[in-house]
């Protein structure tokens, strides 16, 4: 679901023409984004799921949707550490605490349910699944 406070803010700064063209470019990748993202978690190919999870992060923050930006972060964490259960990735990150990032990566992650990354990528999928028809309204409304 989109903050249109943090959506709003993020359009002030990038200009309308440039936001408009950041989300008709998610929209438009975001079937090939999860397609590839789906046979990296159904074949355990960590360093896709990694990399594919950080850009649909980016990509959720910026349109203001903290609940799928968190889920993304949580696949591209155990896509880091390979991982598919998210109690084994909470107990790698509590062997790292005495760092300040990892205490906040610790601290993210301990608020993921505890689940498999399967699990996860279908929580993913539904949340970014309502962005999409979010911004495809916001589309139609506001620049058709």
């Amino acid at each position: 679901m989109i903050d249109w406070e943090v959506f709003n803010e993020y359009k002030r700064q990038f200009g309308n023409t440039t936001y408009f063209e950041v989300i008709e470019i998610f929209v438009k990748g975001y079937p090939q984004n999860i397609s590839v993202l789906q046979k990296s978690v159904e074949n355990n190919d960590f360093d896709k799921i990694k990399k594919i999870a950080h850009d649909l992060k980016t990509n959720c923050a910026y349109m203001g949707d903290n609940e799928s930006r968190k889920l993304a972060f949580n696949l591209e964490l155990m896509g880091d550490f390979k991982e598919i259960d998210n109690t084994k990735l909470k107990i790698k990150l509590e062997g790292l605490s005495d760092n300040e990032t990892w205490n906040r990566l610790e601290n993210m992650a301990k608020n993921q349910p505890e689940n498999t990354i399967g699990e996860v990528f279908d929580q993913f999928l539904i949340a970014s699944g309502n962005l999409i028809k979010e911004l495809e309204q916001y589309i139609k409304i506001h620049f058709s």
